[in-house]
């Protein structure tokens, strides 16, 4: 913390905020997607080549979409034909 009043950082960041306010849209994405990139340059400094680096994080393999509709151990249950 910079030791900056709450007041001051609300009213420099105002026009922002509204922004959020009034469209309910962020730039939540790509200041994720931008710390993700820094992370990894930060744990690859030092090696020698971009082949190195890409040794130390490879890209993690797509996952098979898993059909969530129903559990997999689920049975039906049998019809109540009581009246009344």
């Amino acid at each position: 913390m910079t030791g900056q009043p709450l007041a001051t950082t609300v009213e420099t960041w105002w026009p922002e905020i509204l922004a959020f306010l009034h469209t309910g849209i962020t730039n939540v994405g790509s200041e994720g997607t931008n710390r993700v990139i820094k992370t990894i340059a930060r744990d690859a400094y030092g090696f020698r080549n971009p082949g190195d680096q890409a040794l130390t994080h490879p890209a993690r393999p797509p996952v098979e979409p898993v059909d969530t509709s129903m559990p997999a151990n689920f049975v039906e249950p049998a019809p109540c034909n009581r009246v009344g």
